[in-house]
């Protein structure tokens, strides 16, 4: 199983600017949805800086579905756990995978911290 992980670089736009010229930015977003992007023009047009013509999130890389604790290669069956997270102005879904032996060593963990409670 592969997964995608982006790359360190951030999301651009190419705006049309007030003279007519066209150019691509680079923005503070590391990865922009279709919602942070009408804001984004919307304030853009407010401020008389230009029009917003589209956006261009960073490439992403494959690289190998891995064990978040101890970094062993696992497939899609391996138990995870998933997350919401905030990333690009909007929540995203995170899943972390384990491999059998890290999954049970977490299952133990969370059993022990129900009996301390």
């Amino acid at each position: 199983m592969m997964i995608k992980t982006e790359t360190n670089s951030r999301a651009a736009v190419t705006v049309r600017r007030t003279d007519g010229t066209v150019e691509t930015v680079e923005t503070k977003h590391i990865w922009i949805t279709d919602a942070l992007f009408g804001r984004m023009a919307t304030a853009t047009k407010a401020a008389g800086r230009g029009e917003l013509l589209s956006y261009t999130n960073p490439e992403v890389e494959a690289e190998e579905l891995r064990c978040h604790r101890c970094n062993t290669a696992v497939d899609e069956s391996a138990y995870s756990q998933t997350e919401q997270m905030w990333f690009g102005g909007g929540p995203v879904k995170a899943t972390t995978h384990y491999c059998a032996p890290c999954a049970r060593t977490l299952k133990a963990m969370g059993e022990m911290q129900e009996r301390a409670r």
